[in-house]
């Protein structure tokens, strides 16, 4: 499993959400003006039981994230390569219509097949809030 720490946090339009919480190396790092990491949030359902400034581990099995990278990457690469070949049966402009009509199916079906978010929320690291008692 590969995790990492998250607070619940409320935006300004009311909506749950959770973000990573920074490594205390990464105040450190020479790369953190070009660096993305923990930038990323999730939305919460309301029904997940979760509290504005609760802190949780999040966990991803390294078959999920393999999967994934599969179908964001091998998925289209391989539609491409596909769509060239059949397209090049045609001639040279028909094979790059085919390459990207081949991308187009690739994204689409990585977009239907990568739909499923296998992230789990695998442990309550403090179930009372520093300053919410609300519960959604």
């Amino acid at each position: 499993m590969i995790e990492t720490r998250a607070r619940v946090v409320r935006d300004a339009h009311g909506q749950l959400r959770m973000h990573g919480e920074t490594p205390a190396a990464c105040g450190a790092c020479q790369v953190r003006g070009s660096c993305a990491g923990n930038d990323d949030a999730l939305d919460i359902a309301p029904d997940d039981g979760l509290c504005d400034g609760q802190s949780v581990i999040l966990s991803v099995r390294e078959a999920d994230l393999l999967r994934a990278s599969f179908y964001a990457y091998g998925v289209p690469s391989l539609s491409v390569v596909v769509g060239a070949m059949v397209g090049s049966l045609y001639g040279d402009f028909a094979a790059i219509g085919g390459a990207l009509l081949g991308l187009c199916a690739g994204l689409g079906l990585t977009h239907l097949l990568g739909s499923r978010q296998p992230l789990l929320v695998s442990q309550h690291l403090d179930d009372s809030p520093p300053d919410s008692g609300e519960h959604p």
